[in-house]
């Protein structure tokens, strides 16, 4: 990705694949020689039962990871259930949210209170790319805090 502005001839789910790539690259190292799986929704089958995919991944996960966009909010999916899901593992302590903006949309009010894992003031979509990756290294080192503090032992 080049200096990262909304190319308008490329559909939202191809931009959020951009995105989600991104960060699977750069989790690679990470996630060497261990038991941690990334998923998002493009796993999903053709023919499987979407909503108990969605639901069985999200109980699963240990960090979620919300790239906001305006088209995130309009998601039915995305911004009704997937996220009514993540609140509740949140509140029971069993995940964590890291949200990044993608542009000036900011997420709904629960996630708003959780402090953004890059500056909302500087939407990656809009930024060059030595900040988005940096916003990505950051994210990575986030994860990987998240995942140690839930594997130490007690």
């Amino acid at each position: 990705m080049r200096a990262l502005a909304p190319v308008p001839a490329q559909s939202a789910m191809t931009m959020r694949r951009v995105w989600v790539d991104r960060l699977r690259v750069k989790l690679r190292p990470l996630l060497r020689g261990k038991d941690v799986r990334i998923w998002e929704d493009s796993y999903i089958g053709a023919g499987a039962r979407w909503d108990a995919a969605i639901r069985d991944a999200n109980l699963r996960a240990r960090v979620a990871v919300l790239f906001v966009s305006e088209n995130f909010r309009r998601s039915e999916c995305a911004s009704g259930r997937e996220l009514a899901l993540l609140r509740e593992q949140l509140a029971k302590g069993r995940l964590r949210i890291l949200w990044l903006p993608l542009d000036d949309t900011r997420p709904d009010v629960p996630e708003q209170e959780l402090q953004a894992a890059h500056d909302p003031e500087r939407p990656l979509g809009h930024v060059a790319e030595a900040e988005f990756d940096e916003a990505l290294r950051v994210v990575v080192s986030l994860i990987a805090d998240s995942l140690e503090s839930q594997t130490a032992p007690a």
